[in-house]
């Protein structure tokens, strides 16, 4: 009995840690045994659909690395040989026109061609004339710079003729035909009628793809309350210690 008496406050103190610790204990197994507060929506779990549309396929292509060519022998240009009878310090003539006297009529006339050109540093002394037929046509003549030698060309059927010529200086130089030195004229024929153009065909209208299927929202899943019994576990662990702890001191 004394020893109750002296220690009646350790055994009231047990006792109470014992019982909180044994409330503990059932409150948190109680809880434990209640189902989720979640909604009761089910839960779907996101699944990506299979579009055969929404695939990409490519491919690689290796890139084959081109051969650097080593370094060869350097050739040594060759000198182009000067025409005979051609100034090396020579300037080219420079053909200036080409007219047509008349340039038309009633088949069969005859019609004037007139060649003109200059030379800077010499004399036009000869003309060549490429007639419709495709055969070519020599005069020569000096005639100074600036100057102009002509022909004769007889049209005897209705057609287009065309003409073109260059002149020579007195080094034996020709010049280019440039489009000055090229006319043609049109005998007894209707001038070319020009052909429409084809008509554009408009491009196939674009087909839109499918509107990708959006996803479901998952639904958060809200933690069920409750847990492991630590926390009666620990109280009665505490009631215990502090038990020891009287009986020691």
């Amino acid at each position: 009995m004394s020893f109750l008496k002296k220690y009646w406050y350790l055994l009231l103190v047990t006792l109470l840690t014992v019982g909180i610790g044994v409330v503990a204990f059932l409150t948190s197994t109680q809880l434990a045994n209640k189902q989720s507060v979640a909604p009761t929506v089910p839960q779907v779990t996101p699944k990506a659909t299979d579009d055969i549309n929404c695939k990409l396929v490519f491919s690689i292509t290796p890139n084959t690395p081109t051969p650097t060519s080593t370094g060869g022998p350097t050739s040594t240009p060759t000198a182009t040989p000067t025409p005979t009878g051609t100034s090396s310090n020579n300037t080219v003539p420079e053909c200036t026109g080409l007219t047509l006297s008349p340039s038309s009529g009633t088949p069969s006339f005859t019609t004037t061609v007139t060649c003109s050109g200059k030379d800077t540093d010499g004399d036009i002394t000869a003309v060549e004339f490429t007639l419709p037929d495709g055969t070519t046509k020599l005069v020569e003549k000096n005639v100074g710079s600036p100057g102009s030698l002509s022909t004769d060309y007889t049209v005897s059927q209705n057609g287009t003729f065309s003409f073109s010529c260059r002149v020579r200086d007195n080094n034996f130089a020709f010049s280019d035909v440039p489009d000055v030195c090229k006319t043609s004229m049109s005998i007894g024929t209707a001038g070319p009628t020009s052909t429409p153009g084809p008509t554009s065909t408009p491009g196939p209208t674009s087909t839109p793809g499918p509107s990708p299927t959006p996803a479901p929202i998952a639904t958060p899943k809200i933690p069920v309350s409750g847990g492991p019994t630590v926390l009666g576990a620990s109280t009665i662990a505490g009631g215990i210690l502090l038990l020891l702890l009287g009986l020691a001191f």
